[in-house]
């Protein structure tokens, strides 16, 4: 994925959580907080092997 791929999925997902129902996938998981790191060990681990090597983000707005 190029970095303008990654940047037009991050803003087709964004406009989804605004509008509608999310976006979330394998490879796409929306938080509103980040959750304590015990929790977040195990579904960060989960989302960068589904990955495979692509690129992975986060970011708040």
């Amino acid at each position: 994925m190029t970095p303008q791929e990654l940047e037009l999925r991050a803003r087709e997902l964004l406009e989804q959580a605004r509008t509608g129902p999310l976006g979330e996938d394998s490879l796409v998981e929306l938080k509103e907080t980040w959750p304590e790191v015990a929790k977040l060990a195990p579904s960060l681990g989960a989302l960068c092997n589904a990955a495979r090597g692509s690129r992975f983000c986060s970011w708040s707005e």
